[in-house]
C-alpha cells in the first residue's frame, strides 16, 4: 500500500522521541489520519506507485536462470517443446497438456538446444568449462546418441551454441588461445549418416563466432555477428558475403561494412537479420535493403515469428493451417534506460512478408502478441532481457479448437516466461 506501513513505523517512532508521554489512542489515530492524506493523493497521482500495482507478485520459474534455446520436436502425436536451465543436469519439455517430467542429461550439463523433425540435439558440456571440453548428442525420445565433432574438436575448437535449418544442425566453434581467438562453423547432416553419426566442418579460421542461421531458397544464411551475413549454398560448397546497400566488403580483420549481426531469420521468403545497435536488414534474393532503425532500441538476437489463429487459412506445410503469420517477435533493450528491455512487434504482410512498421506489445495497438494493458506488459517482462522465443504451434496442430497457443521466452537471468490468458508471468 505505497509503503504506508513503514511510514507510519517512522513516524509513531518519531512521535514517542519527541516526548516522554505517548499521546492517546485518539489523539493518535486522527494525527496518523492527518498524515495519510497527502500520501495518499501522491500515491494516486505518481506513476511509480501505478507501475508498481501492475506487478504481478514474484514466481518462481520451473526453468531458471538462464535458460537454453527452446526446440521443438515433431513426432506426432507426441510433439514436444523441448528447454532447459543453461548448466544444469536436466531437460524439460512441454506438450499440449503441459510440462512433463525432466530428463536427466548423460555425462554432463546442457550447453545448447536443436532439433530437427522427430530429433532433438543437445549440446553438452561435459566438464565445468565449455571452453575445454564440449559433446553433441542426438536424443529420439528413448535413446541417446553421440554424434562424432572430432573433425573440429582435434583443432582445438569448442562447440557454443547450436542452431537448425535446411534439416541440418549448424553449430559454433570456438578455439583460443593466449594470444588469439578463432572460430568455426560445423555441420551434421542426419539424411545421410554413416556407420558412425559425423559432423563436418563448413568454414574455419573465422574471425565472429556464428550467432544465428535461416534458410531461404536460395542457401543458408548465417548471421555471423561483427563479420555480418553470409551466404552458403544447399551443399555447403561456398560461403559468400552478403554487402549491404554501400558494397563494401569486410575489412582485413574479418569486419563485416554494417552492424554487429546477432539474429536472423527467415519469413514469407525473406530473411530478416538484426544487429545490437538497432538496426534490422532484409534480404532478398541475396540483396540487402537498406536497414530499419528502430528508435531508441538495441536488439539482443531473440526473434520469432508469431501466429494468430484464423479459421479458414492455409499454408503450404500443414501444420501451420489456420495458424496466419502475423508478427514478427524482436527482442529489445533500450539505449536510454538500462532497466527497459522486453521486445517490439513488426507487422507481417501477407504471406508473412516483413514491413517496416514496428510496435510496443500490448491490447491499446492489435494485432500484437499480449493481449494485456501496455502498463502490465511494461511491469513485466519488459523488464528482462529476452534472449530467444518460441510459440510452438506445431504441438496444438491436431487441435481445431485450440485459438490461442502460449508464447515461451527465456530471459538473460530471470529464467523462463510465457504468455497466455492475456498476461506474461514466469513459467511456473
Amino acid at each position: 500500500m505505497c509503503g504506508l506501513s513503514n511510514v507510519y513505523k517512522r513516524w509513531y517512532m518519531k512521535t514517542l522521541n519527541k516526548s516522554s508521554t505517548p499521546l492517546k489512542p485518539v489523539k493518535l489515530c486522527i494525527s496518523f489520519i492527518l498524515l495519510l492524506v497527502p500520501i495518499i493523493f501522491s500515491c494516486s497521482q505518481d506513476p511509480i506507485f501505478y507501475n508498481l500495482s501492475m506487478e504481478d507478485e514474484p514466481k518462481d520459474p520451473r526453468i531458471a536462470g538462464r535458460p537454453a534455446s527452446m526446440a521443438v520436436v515433431v513426432n506426432s502425436p507426441d510433439n514436444r517443446m523441448y528447454t532447459g536451465t543453461i548448466a544444469g543436469k536436466k531437460i524439460h519439455y512441454y506438450t499440449n497438456t503441459g510440462w512433463k517430467t525432466a530428463i536427466s542429461i548423460p555425462q554432463g550439463s546442457l550447453g545448447d538446444l536443436a532439433a530437427i523433425d522427430e530429433d532433438l540435439y543437445v549440446l553438452v558440456f561435459p566438464g565445468s568449462d565449455p571452453s575445454k571440453s564440449t559433446a553433441l548428442k542426438k536424443y529420439d525420445g528413448v535413446k541417446w546418441e553421440d554424434i562424432d565433432t572430432s573433425e573440429l574438436s582435434d583443432d582445438g575448437y569448442r562447440i557454443q551454441n547450436l542452431f537448425s535449418a535446411g534439416g541440418k544442425i549448424y553449430a559454433g566453434a570456438m578455439k583460443s588461445s593466449s594470444s588469439s581467438t578463432t572460430y568455426a562453423i560445423l555441420c551434421y547432416d542426419p539424411g545421410d549418416p554413416p556407420d558412425t553419426p559425423s559432423a563436418t566442418t563448413v568454414k574455419k579460421d573465422l574471425s565472429s563466432l556464428l550467432k544465428g542461421v535461416a534458410e531461404a531458397t536460395d542457401g543458408i544464411y548465417l548471421a555471423m555477428s561483427r563479420a555480418g551475413v553470409y551466404k552458403i549454398s544447399l551443399s555447403l560448397n561456398d560461403m559468400v558475403y552478403v554487402p549491404d546497400v554501400s558494397g563494401d566488403l569486410p575489412d582485413a580483420s574479418g569486419k563485416g561494412s554494417y552492424g554487429n549481426i546477432i539474429g536472423i531469420i527467415e519469413t514469407g521468403g525473406i530473411i530478416v537479420a538484426v544487429s545490437n545497435d538497432g538496426k534490422i536488414y532484409q534480404i532478398d534474393g541475396g540483396v540487402m535493403s537498406e536497414p530499419i532503425t528502430a528508435a531508441g532500441s538495441n536488439f539482443t538476437g531473440a526473434m520469432c515469428v508469431w501466429r494468430s489463429y484464423e479459421s479458414g487459412y492455409t499454408d503450404s506445410n500443414p501444420v501451420y493451417n489456420n495458424w496466419k503469420p502475423t508478427l514478427l517477435l524482436l527482442g529489445t533493450r533500450s539505449k536510454n534506460d538500462s532497466q527497459n528491455f522486453g521486445y517490439l512487434e513488426m507487422i507481417l504482410a501477407a504471406g508473412g512478408a516483413p514491413t517496416e512498421e514496428l510496435k510496443t506489445p500490448g491490447e491499446e495497438d492489435k494485432p500484437t502478441s499480449a493481449p494485456m494493458k501496455r502498463a502490465k506488459y511494461q511491469a513485466s517482462i519488459a523488464k528482462h532481457p529476452i534472449e530467444s522465443f518460441a510459440q510452438p504451434v506445431e504441438l496444438f496442430s491436431s487441435d481445431p479448437d485450440v485459438e490461442y497457443v502460449p508464447l515461451f521466452a527465456a530471459t538473460a537471468q530471470s529464467g523462463l516466461w510465457v504468455c497466455k490468458n492475456g498476461a506474461w508471468t514466469a513459467q511456473e
